[in-house]
């Protein structure tokens, strides 16, 4: 539960995760801000669906990490991209990232880790 803590911390000035109230971890228990449910992205057209992930992604990706963060997230990057690029096959995710794309996004990830 600490890292959950920590992460949602990280990321909260993305403007995109609930912000951490409060957190016991000796208790395992944290409170998060109410977050008010929209639209299930199952009742989304398909067709907004890869920008609207895009738009998360790349508020997520505009937070800088803490300095002498110790945490490394290239594994999970490399698993989500795999996982994701399986779906390039589908319609409405091929209409909207070809392959060069999709490579662009891998290898700007990898710079920026390296960095």
């Amino acid at each position: 539960m600490a890292k959950q803590v920590e992460m949602l911390r990280v990321f909260a000035p993305s403007g995109r995760v609930p912000a951490v109230l409060s957190a016991d971890a000796e208790a395992g228990a944290m409170v998060l801000e109410e977050v008010r449910p929209g639209t299930e992205a199952e009742d989304m057209p398909q067709t907004s669906l890869p920008e609207q992930w895009g738009e998360l992604l790349a508020a997520l990706h505009s937070v800088a990490p803490p300095v002498r963060w110790p945490l490394n997230l290239r594994g999970r990057f490399d698993e989500a991209f795999v996982r994701i690029g399986r779906r390039l096959s589908e319609p409405a995710i091929g209409a909207r990232i070809d392959q060069a794309a999709w490579q662009r996004a891998i290898t700007n990830s990898s710079t920026r880790q390296a960095r």
